[in-house]
């Protein structure tokens, strides 16, 4: 049985593998649990075999564990992939997907990222939902007060300058429609904003990626 490539359904507990031949004939299919998978294939398949799988959470991780086994990894975006499903879709069928997708020519997988490149994303992510956190509730502020005949600076920097001057009514009702969450505790985040683009600027730097946009408005 000679394996030339190997397409790998990813999942949380039971993964698809499906192996094929130089000529595209299906010659292996296994369907194993998440802590068998890896062990299996490597006793089945030859290294230096090309193994596929989709862009998913977890395709770098074991892409990374692949290739130091000395495996040759593509990973393929889900878009590519669809068009090769044959069937209804399930694990069997994507996994065949999979490892047609991967054998042709023109078909451009996607580099693997490395830890550090990951841990820098990551950042990246947190910083972004901390900014949107503070944006959404600074609309928050601006919609109840608006409800009191109040109106409300439309630029951040503006907001967090207006509300020690505005009325008492203003903080008053923004306190008591808040959830218990202090006005001023919204403006906080910047603090966290700050927090987490000087650790990715810090990681860019020891990495020698470059960052860009890190300064927090």
């Amino acid at each position: 049985m000679e394996i030339n490539r190997v397409g790998v359904d990813l999942a949380k507990d039971v993964f698809q593998l499906h192996g094929a031949d130089r000529r595209g004939k299906t010659v292996w299919k296994r369907q194993l649990s998440r802590g068998k998978w890896l062990k299996v294939l490597c006793d089945t398949i030859e290294p230096g075999t090309e193994i596929g799988m989709e862009v998913c959470a977890g395709a770098y991780h074991w892409a990374r564990q692949l290739i130091k086994k000395g495996y040759v990894v593509k990973i393929i975006p889900p878009q590519f992939v669809k068009p090769f499903i044959k069937s209804n879709k399930n694990d069997a069928n994507d996994a065949a997907a999979i490892c047609e997708a991967m054998s042709r020519p023109n078909m451009h997988p996607v580099r693997v990222k490395t830890v550090r490149q990951q841990d820098l994303q990551a950042m990246h992510r947190i910083r972004d939902e901390i900014k949107s956190h503070r944006v959404a509730k600074a609309n928050q502020i601006r919609g109840l007060v608006t409800e009191y005949g109040l109106v409300a600076p439309q630029q951040l920097p503006a907001l967090r300058r207006a509300i020690p001057h505005l009325s008492f009514l203003f903080c008053v009702v923004i306190y008591s429609r808040s959830k218990g969450h202090c006005p001023h505790s919204i403006f906080r985040s910047k603090d966290k904003v700050l927090r987490r683009s000087v650790e990715i600027a810090t990681l860019s730097r020891h990495s020698g990626m470059k960052h860009q946009g890190l300064i927090a408005r």
